[in-house]
């Protein structure tokens, strides 16, 4: 069974539900998040800018010509969500004032190409000002961050996890970070360490494993080795 093949039955009440995939290239041996591009959650909400590094990303483009972005505001209320139709390089502006979180960024239209055919870059201010802090990579149509935001008005309920390393061993954990808004927080580890070589690892619960929002449920991998690979991680989930 794949990394991200694995179905599981979830209720048709529950607020929201799925599987967060995601992966990492490393070359190290130190602990590092499962995100394939960087990430830096901001202090404040505000109104961002979305633009592409391929003139080809834009709305008669054959790369991505709309983004979506799913995020959470100041009170970790959300999660919501705006459609941004690209410009290319030009950045365009969100219409929400109060994107502060980011759960994920996908593209959800695209020209025959199929997929972003460049960069896709969420600015920290309007016409591409300051700096970008949210990105998915060339072809990969979606921010592929093994990390879920818990709001402040649901529980979310953890299934399962996996992960796996392309060459070597090591070990994933699955961390929670408590409110995203306190300071001084420690990363908890959930779950203990999943060891795990190229082959997947599976964990799963019964009774399913409880994080109370507002949280962050992020994957940590730590490779035995320091030789160039990339690391999997996905986790199931059911929110209320």
């Amino acid at each position: 069974m794949g990394l991200f093949e694995r179905l599981v039955p979830l209720p048709l009440l529950a607020n929201q539900s799925g599987t967060i995939n995601g992966y990492v290239g490393t070359t190290s041996k130190s602990a590092v998040a499962v995100r394939a591009s960087a990430y830096v959650a901001q202090g404040s909400a505000a109104q961002r800018s979305v633009n592409s590094t391929s003139a080809n990303d834009t709305s008669a483009g054959t790369g991505a010509q709309q983004v979506t972005i799913t995020y959470y505001d100041n009170s970790m209320a959300g999660p919501f969500t705006e459609v941004v139709t690209l410009n290319g390089t030009t950045a365009v502006n969100t219409v929400g004032t109060n994107i502060r979180y980011i759960e994920k960024l996908q593209v959800t239209q695209v020209g025959t190409g199929g997929s972003n055919v460049g960069t896709i870059q969420l600015w920290t201010t309007t016409a591409g000002g300051g700096s970008v802090f949210a990105s998915i990579i060339a072809g990969d149509n979606q921010t592929f961050w093994a990390a879920h935001y818990v709001s402040a008005s649901r529980t979310c309920y953890v299934v399962g996890f996996r992960a796996a390393l392309t060459v070597g061993t090591g070990g994933a954990t699955l961390q929670t970070t408590g409110d995203p808004n306190a300071t001084n927080l420690p990363y908890t580890n959930l779950t203990g360490t999943l060891r795990h070589g190229v082959e997947t690892n599976l964990l799963d619960w019964d009774p399913w494993l409880v994080v109370p929002g507002p949280n962050l449920i992020i994957v940590n991998e730590r490779p035995d080795n320091a030789i160039a690979q990339t690391a999997y991680a996905s986790f199931d989930f059911v929110e209320f």
